[in-house]
């Protein structure tokens, strides 16, 4: 069940990465933040060096992909199929754990307790579009996706390569992206969208 609360409502989260195949093989058994680091036990609250940071949630390393999932982006999908739009995004520095946790690297061969985000969220729509049709006969669901990267202050179309190859001689893109508002609705120009069953 959906409470509406949760399918509009913006929240911000932190999670500390677990550690990653190339620390572990080289003997890095710390997690990589400053000491002292302190999660009490009320999970929406972080100290770091005597300074206290609120946010909706708290996630250590030890948390599952699935937990994170659920807790984060389930409702916001479940608001979609109730008219909310909805956005997960991931921020922070490089090697801080974006791709990690949002699961937008190379899936093949990892097991699916490990994947995160993204991939949850396509097999979640999936899922509850086949629940959809079982309850109703009459019911018709067409899917389309686009994939953006902001990067370095650039868009770039994952799902068209032009995108991200440049001119030799201008420098720029091949194909530029560019963000528009028209009539209080914001757009991507520009952008590929392809319709997918799966």
């Amino acid at each position: 069940m959906l409470d509406n609360s949760d399918a509009c409502a913006v929240n911000v989260a932190i999670r500390v990465r677990p550690l990653v195949g190339r620390e572990l093989s080289s003997g890095n058994k710390k997690v990589c933040i400053s000491s002292p680091v302190i999660v009490e036990p009320n999970p929406t609250k972080m100290t770091m060096s005597g300074k206290a940071f609120d946010f909706d949630a708290v996630f250590w390393d030890n948390v599952s992909q699935d937990h994170i999932f659920n807790k984060c982006a389930r409702n916001l999908v479940l608001g979609c199929f109730h008219g909310y739009n909805a956005t997960i995004l991931a921020y922070g520095q490089t090697g801080s754990g974006k791709t990690h946790t949002m699961g937008t690297g190379n899936t093949i061969g990892v097991p699916f307790d490990e994947v995160g985000i993204v991939p949850r969220v396509f097999k979640f729509i999936f899922d509850e579009l086949d629940v959809r049709r079982a309850q109703s006969e009459f019911s018709e669901f067409k899917v389309r996706i686009a994939f953006l990267e902001l990067y370095n202050e650039e868009l770039h179309d994952l799902l068209d390569p032009a995108s991200m190859v440049r001119d030799r001689t201008t420098g720029k893109p091949l194909k530029e992206l560019t963000i528009r508002e028209e009539k209080n609705v914001i757009s991507v120009r520009g952008l590929k969208e392809l319709e997918v069953t799966s």
